[in-house]
């Protein structure tokens, strides 16, 4: 078996953002899969995008060096993220593997990661609209790990990283993959992160965590990275529709001076666009 392996989206292409962020995350499961994949005796090769700097050159990167890989499988490594208030799901949104040809192996991919880490399974998703899969010429696959602004999502991913890379290199490898004993996460109840002596438990059941600050108004959940994943006032905004339109202009250089969307642009912020736009296009 030759595992060809890469994080999605790169160093100045970016993706998700939420409770954290896809770019990063991305990049420390696909290291760490190699490593285990190289521990079991696979023959894999990683890569990261640190060049491209538009979308069409970050996708072609990613597949032009896939296709120069002698290889019997493609794995893309990514993080999604849902539209709306994800913390009204409370029992998290899940794991899935993404296929336009390798159904079951996508299938086993999801079931493997949501056996190791307790995220929702939503199994092996047909998509035949994806570069990646329609573009490498071996057997691919394309995993979304979890949803990056979805609190459960994120505390499971992060209390269960390294069973979730060992799951995701055994099921490539076909052979048992013991994931190394990690830490307990102990998440502490706070008004503030900052605010140590308002702290009032330390949890490392997270619904035990939840059900503290529930009694205390004003507190929040917090993980030991100091991110703040309940409370009332803890809100992952919605990613506007033409959020990734603007992420893709930051990328080629033009950067936009206000980005309330839904606000009526003048006729000279829209001129004084289009000129930052051409004179980016032709650097």
């Amino acid at each position: 078996m030759r595992v060809v392996i890469s994080s999605g989206h790169g160093k100045n292409i970016a993706g998700a953002v939420g409770i954290i962020n896809e770019v990063t995350e991305a990049r420390r499961v696909v290291s760490r899969v190699v490593t285990l994949l190289r521990q079991a005796g696979v023959i894999v090769t990683e890569f990261h995008d640190d060049v491209s700097r538009t979308v069409a050159d970050n996708l072609n990167a990613i597949v032009n060096f896939h296709n120069s890989c002698p290889r019997d499988i493609d794995v893309s490594i990514h993080f999604n993220d849902v539209a709306g208030d994800a913390n009204a799901q409370p029992t998290g949104i899940g794991t899935e593997c993404l296929y336009k040809t390798q159904m079951t192996l996508a299938a086993d991919m999801a079931g493997a990661i949501s056996a190791a880490s307790g995220l929702r399974n939503r199994g092996g998703l047909l998509h035949t609209g994806l570069a990646f899969l329609n573009r490498t010429t071996q057997p691919a696959i394309l995993i979304e790990v979890c949803f990056v602004n979805a609190p459960t999502d994120v505390r499971l991913y992060q209390n269960n990283f390294e069973a979730i890379c060992a799951a995701i290199a055994a099921t490539l490898a076909g052979k048992t993959i013991t994931a190394t004993p990690t830490a307990t996460e102990l998440y502490r109840v706070r008004k503030a992160w900052d605010d140590v002596a308002s702290q009032i438990g330390a949890f490392a059941d997270y619904s035990n965590a939840i059900a503290k600050a529930n009694d205390n108004p004003g507190y929040w959940v917090f993980n030991s990275a100091g991110q703040a994943l309940y409370g009332v006032d803890v809100q992952i905004p919605a990613r506007h529709w033409a959020q990734g339109d603007a992420d893709y202009l930051a990328s080629i250089g033009v950067t936009l001076s206000e980005t309330r969307f839904d606000e009526t642009a003048t006729r000279g912020e829209v001129v004084a666009l289009l000129a930052k736009y051409d004179r980016a296009r032709h650097k």
